[in-house]
């Protein structure tokens, strides 16, 4: 069946599901208590037959159900699903009533629960149910349970019974998640929902909700907003989130590793709101979202870093004027944040970026109506999230794929988005000498291994005009006008550094298109042309220690650079005689 090899050939399929109807379509007590026959006699972990006793129907141990039966009933249903037979009512049928047998009454049993999410999951994926299945009653009947407490293991937390042992994270996350996408899709389609989402999420996020037990709480919320594709969806919830800053702040001071769960969760929201929330009318709650999201991700970096003595930080509620005379207060005691490696998580980190992206890019972030009026908030989140980025070990941040490249896309985004907002934030970490340590940070992504948006970025901030004035289609678009204020900032050593490593890029790359080698001659020229001693030193290191096949390569670039080519020159003399890829990948000692 799964493989399409016998369409047509009922055999299989009817005598099972004739089983599952007479198990399942009767009263559910009597289900419960054939399969619990059906338990007598099983085998455990070695294959040995084993007893149950049969217990009282009052005993705090009833005798388990069939795991066996229902498990292989999930997967003929699994099967079905993806093969010819998938419209066939006996496919249905049984799907509706074992989804709403074990979410009722087996909710407590995590392998069952697995399977049920795995089964709604992919039959609402695939688009196989239609409105036959989203407008089941059965289902109903799940909805109306969550909506009413009705499942003991789905509860709010506060709600859990004690005795009752919690479900794994990620079962009782993949329900949450597959729930969502299920009420959605019935609304969608017209059927009755029951308020459910409201409901859950007044629940979740009540008083008893966050502190009964806060992980908990904002791991389900974060299920749940995977779930969510729909902007009216999302809407709701904003509503309810944000009437309760105050006790997110509560649950943040109270627990270091809760703050990171209402950062992921916040940051999931706004990465929603970026793609759900643009083609839709700009209003007060998008700004509301923006804003309550920088502040709580400023509160989180206060929570996590040293205090410092470089200035005092203002109080959380605290704005700028709309003219900027209190910005101009705090220009000038701006907080540099100094945090400890061991607490960056790589997660929170992946997070932060999503967030930054939203906010260069999402049209309803207002990052300008905000700058204008909460200039000290939007001032501070730029600079923490710099800062938090560069104390995330370069190893960690490169051995994630995914990871990296929502890292450096929000980087790309911060600086090449162009506006009198990102000209004054830019200007701000000069003014901090921040983009020395950015540059450095870069300088030891690239050593670790190349990516072409690590040496993108490493031009921009060494040629600051190209911010606004770079079109990054066209190969030979490079502005020829000297940097201006980055570098005040940037210093010999570390460009020194830079020059060490794109000179090794240059040599060693198997391969480099014509704008990755005009990104790195400019940065070889520019570089040596403001540390020429310690950047001869670097060239003489590397000619001491490589082979005769890179040797030649560099001591090509030495010369061609002393003798005061510009870039564009050096760049067309070095391509004329070796060409745009090197044979040898690995610096070899000679």
């Amino acid at each position: 069946m799964t493989n399409d090899t016998a369409p047509g050939d009922n055999s299989v399929l009817e005598p099972i599901a004739k089983f599952a109807r007479q198990l399942l379509t009767g009263d559910d007590k009597l289900t419960n208590n054939l399969l619990q026959d059906l338990s007598i006699i099983g085998t455990d972990a070695t294959g040995n037959p084993t007893t149950f006793l049969r217990t009282n129907a009052g005993d705090d141990n009833p005798s388990p159900v069939h795991l066996g039966v229902l498990r292989a009933l999930f997967f003929f249903c699994n099967c079905l699903c993806g093969s010819n037979f998938h419209r066939r009512p006996e496919f249905f049928d049984i799907s509706f009533d074992l989804l709403r047998f074990v979410y009722l009454y087996h909710s407590d049993i995590a392998c069952l629960v697995t399977d049920a999410n795995l089964l709604l999951r992919r039959i609402l994926t695939s688009g196989t149910g239609g409105s036959v299945f989203l407008g089941s009653d059965k289902l109903l009947a799940v909805v109306r349970a969550i909506a009413q407490d009705g499942i003991p293991s789905f509860r709010a937390v506060h709600k859990l019974d004690p005795a009752m042992p919690l479900l794994p994270r990620e079962v009782r996350s993949g329900f949450y998640t597959a729930f969502m996408t299920l009420v959605e899709a019935r609304e969608q389609a017209g059927f009755h929902v029951e308020n459910v989402v409201s409901k859950l999420f007044t629940q979740m996020i009540s008083p008893e909700g966050l502190f009964h037990n806060p992980a908990q709480t904002f791991i389900d919320l974060t299920a749940l907003s995977r779930g969510v594709k729909r902007p009216t969806t999302l809407l709701v919830i904003l509503e309810r989130v944000l009437n309760c800053k105050n006790e997110f702040i509560q649950v943040m001071n109270k627990d270091v590793n809760c703050a990171t769960l209402v950062v992921r969760w916040l940051t999931a929201l706004c990465t929603l709101g970026q793609n759900l929330l643009e083609n839709g009318p700009i209003g007060e709650m998008h700004c509301s979202l923006s804003s309550f999201v920088m502040r709580m991700l400023n509160h989180f970096f206060d929570l996590v870093s040293f205090p410092s003595s470089l200035a005092q930080r203002g109080d959380l509620d605290e704005g700028c004027g709309p003219n900027g005379e209190d910005s101009a207060v705090h220009l000038n005691s701006m907080v540099l944040f100094d945090f400890d490696s061991e607490r960056v998580e790589a997660t929170v980190v992946y997070d932060l970026s999503d967030f930054l992206y939203c906010m260069c890019c999402a049209p309803w972030s207002n990052l300008g109506i905000m700058h204008y009026y909460e200039r000290h908030t939007v001032e501070m989140f730029f600079t923490g999230s710099v800062q938090f980025f560069t104390f995330l070990p370069v190893d960690m941040l490169m051995s994630s794929e995914s990871g990296r490249n929502r890292v450096f896309s929000a980087m790309l985004a911060a600086l090449t988005t162009d506006g009198p907002v990102f000209q004054q934030l830019h200007h701000l970490l000069v003014r901090q000498n921040m983009w020395d340590r950015i540059l450095r940070y870069l300088t030891r992504c690239l050593s670790y291994f190349y990516l072409p948006a690590i040496l993108k970025l490493m031009f921009i901030i060494v040629h600051n005009e190209t911010i606004s004035g770079y079109n990054e289609n066209d190969e030979d678009s490079i502005p020829r006008t000297p940097p201006l204020s980055f570098y005040g900032g940037l210093s010999e050593r570390t460009l020194s550094l830079v020059l060490r490593e794109v000179v090794l890029l240059v040599a060693i790359s198997p391969y480099l298109e014509k704008n990755e080698c005009a990104h790195a001659f400019f940065l070889i020229e520019k570089c040596f042309r403001r540390a020429p001693a310690l950047s001869t030193d670097h060239f003489v290191r590397l000619l001491d220690v490589c082979s005769a096949y890179h040797r030649v390569r560099i001591r090509y670039i030495k010369n061609s650079v002393r003798e005061g080519h510009d870039f564009s020159t050096l760049m067309n003399l070095y391509l004329g005689c070796f060409g745009q890829s090197s044979k040898v990948s690995i610096l070899a000692a000679w």
